[in-house]
């Protein structure tokens, strides 16, 4: 990790949020072009086996939480632009309490890091 990392990474923040899950009821996480990564989970135990929550972007499911795969985490650095997507939340046979953290950059920042890395001619 060089110094120029560490100086990105002050400036990340992140938001914390919990959402009740209920069959029928998808919860919406709405697009962010300034978020660097989302990192979803099941705080709450999912008690039957067959439940889980189903995590998708655009209709296409992109992973499942359930009991023993708790957390899901997108990065910006691994996933492209998917982080910075919307995200649907579907409960399937009960309701599920989930955490969300989102990771964001100010748009400053990241123009900032965008002109540092940029070849000048």
């Amino acid at each position: 990790m060089c110094i120029s990392d560490y100086r990105l990474g002050e400036q990340i923040r992140s938001q914390l949020d919990a959402f009740s899950v209920a069959v029928g009821t998808p919860v919406v996480i709405p697009p962010d072009p300034n978020r660097t990564g989302i990192i979803i989970n099941t705080s709450a135990v999912i008690s039957v086996i067959t439940s889980f929550v189903i995590v998708t972007v655009a209709g296409v499911c992109v992973g499942k939480l359930w009991s023993s795969a708790p957390t899901i985490a997108y990065l910006l650095k691994e996933h492209g632009d998917l982080c910075q997507r919307e995200f649907t939340l579907t409960a399937t046979t009960s309701t599920a309490v989930c955490g969300v953290v989102r990771l964001t950059l100010p748009q400053d920042v990241i123009a900032a890091a965008l002109s540092e890395f940029s070849r000048s001619q």
